[in-house]
């Protein structure tokens, strides 16, 4: 074997492992191209959780502040409430001395009535 096939073999050796490394390469960057499309997907899909989030939270806040209102309303409506029931205590009462007072002014008005007339 001649020198210069010596050194044509070499260049091919040295020339076909660089296509080979040029493969890996190529192999590599396709599954960088790969994992990009996925990375890009999988944001996509984050966003979109995301943005639900965003409204499940803020539906969240309108019906805390509905709760919070109705916890007011309802508050109110039992002061309210107790307040009518004081305010019928009071009548009945009333109502009661009246009802005994009354009786009570009957009676004497027929025990004064069954009294001779002098």
């Amino acid at each position: 074997m001649t020198l210069h096939d010596q050194a044509q073999l070499q260049l091919q050796t040295k020339m076909q492992n660089m296509h080979d490394e040029l493969m890996l390469v190529r192999e590599s960057i396709q599954e960088i191209a790969k994992a990009l499309t996925r990375l890009a997907v999988l944001e996509e899909k984050h966003n979109i959780t995301s943005d639900k989030c965003d409204k499940l939270s803020e539906k969240i806040d309108d019906l805390a502040k509905v709760v919070q209102t109705n916890e007011t309303n309802q508050a109110i409506q039992l002061a309210k409430i107790d307040g009518a029931k004081s305010a019928m205590k009071l009548l009945w009462a009333v109502f009661g001395g009246a009802v005994v007072y009354g009786g009570g002014q009957l009676l004497m008005l027929i025990m004064h009535l069954k009294d001779p007339i002098p």
